[in-house]
């Protein structure tokens, strides 16, 4: 036997048993692994395409909550405040 037909037989090999293992997994967990499947294909399908042709997706009705732009404000005075206030009295 060659070596170009050892390789084939070795890479055979492999896509049968990863073909039984994931039988396997599907009979166990089938949500899972339909979820899994699925990305993994939508995944591959995304390679072929051209660049900015891939977009997540975007709710065209959301709205920022009221108030969100003030949830990285400060609450408590810092030592420069502080030292503004003392200098201001």
């Amino acid at each position: 036997m060659t070596t170009k037909g050892k390789i084939f037989v070795i890479a055979g090999a492999l896509v049968v048993s990863a073909a039984v293992v994931g039988g396997v997994l599907y009979r166990a967990f089938p949500v899972q692994i339909s979820t899994m499947a699925g990305l993994t294909r939508n995944y591959f399908l995304t390679l072929n395409l051209p660049a900015g042709a891939v977009t997540t997706e975007a709710n065209a009705a959301y709205s920022a909550p009221v108030g969100a732009e003030q949830r990285g404000s400060r609450t408590c005075p810092t030592p420069d405040d502080r030292h503004a206030e003392l200098a201001a009295a």
